[in-house]
């Protein structure tokens, strides 16, 4: 396991020697769930203040993850005279769903088997890959992999093989 300094992210790293003709691992993460359910509509229905410096970190622009600029410009025409953070979330959202479309000439990016059972391994923003030679990756939303032929796609089925699946444990 490598931890990533800036975030904190734990990433999973396993290398074979050179040649190895199946290459495999399989990985298994127990957690606990707990309904964080939040009816933001209600009175009284907003979630706990977040901490503002945990926030900012998060919400900072990355080399490869920008938050200024055009986002930013962007995101404060949108939200002007707003002072309810729910609200300015709201008027985002519904400024993205009027505003982008899918173009089906550009190759989907979906997270492998999505079953609704999705757990956040994606918080850490331009990742550096162990002993990797190429760019450090946006953010791990997909597995990530490389040989000595270079970093695979994880996009392309044929060239890089990962299954996602979960089920419930017994107290």
């Amino acid at each position: 396991m490598y931890r990533d300094e800036r975030y904190g992210a734990g990433i999973l790293y396993a290398e074979w020697p050179a040649g190895e003709s199946a290459p495999a691992v399989e990985v298994t993460t127990r957690f606990t769930t707990r309904d964080r359910m939040v009816d933001v509509t209600r009175p009284g229905g907003s979630p706990a203040p977040e901490d503002r410096a945990a926030l900012a970190k998060y919400r900072e622009s990355s080399r490869l993850v920008r938050t200024d600029g055009i986002v930013k410009k962007t995101s404060q025409q949108i939200t002007k005279g707003i002072d309810n953070d729910v609200e300015k979330a709201r008027a985002i959202y519904e400024w993205i769903v009027d505003n982008t479309f899918r173009d089906p000439k550009v190759r989907a990016k979906l997270f492998g088997q999505w079953e609704m059972n999705w757990l956040a391994y994606n918080y850490a923003h331009d990742v550096k890959l162990v002993s990797s030679k190429d760019e450090p990756v946006a953010f791990l939303m997909y597995p990530q992999a490389e040989t000595g032929e270079g970093r695979k796609d994880s996009l392309d089925p044929d060239a890089f093989r990962y299954k996602i699946t979960s089920r419930e444990l017994g107290a």
